[in-house]
């Protein structure tokens, strides 16, 4: 994965494809990047939201799979971040491992990667 400064959307370069083995097994997914979050004036009060995505959708059970960070005044700061969860209920067979990323607003710029 290279990086990718997108504020909403599917994020580019993190898909994975893979055959599923069994109906009675939990998934546990582990996604490791670098995240930043930067208010454009420069104040803080930016949020940004990344989701992972199980062929396009949240994980339904136990819950969503994601992590969230917060900028304060002129914080610039590109963390490393390791997001884990589980999926239940995931039938085999082949999937897609995305993510997505959302903001709470125009003042806030979201970097992924």
């Amino acid at each position: 994965m290279g990086d990718d400064g997108r504020d909403g959307g599917t994020v580019n370069g993190v898909l994975l494809d893979f055959d599923k083995r069994s109906d009675d097994t939990h998934l546990r997914i582990t996604w490791a990047t670098n995240l930043r979050v930067r208010a454009h004036n420069n104040k803080g009060g930016a949020e940004c939201y990344w989701e992972l995505r199980l062929d396009g959708q949240s994980c339904a059970k136990p819950s969503k799979i994601g992590a969230s960070m917060h900028s304060q005044h002129n914080d610039n700061d590109h963390q490393p971040v390791a997001i884990t969860g589980w999926c239940q209920a995931v039938k085999k067979g082949p999937h897609s491992l995305s993510v997505y990323v959302s903001r709470n607003g125009g003042n806030t710029d979201c970097y992924t990667g």
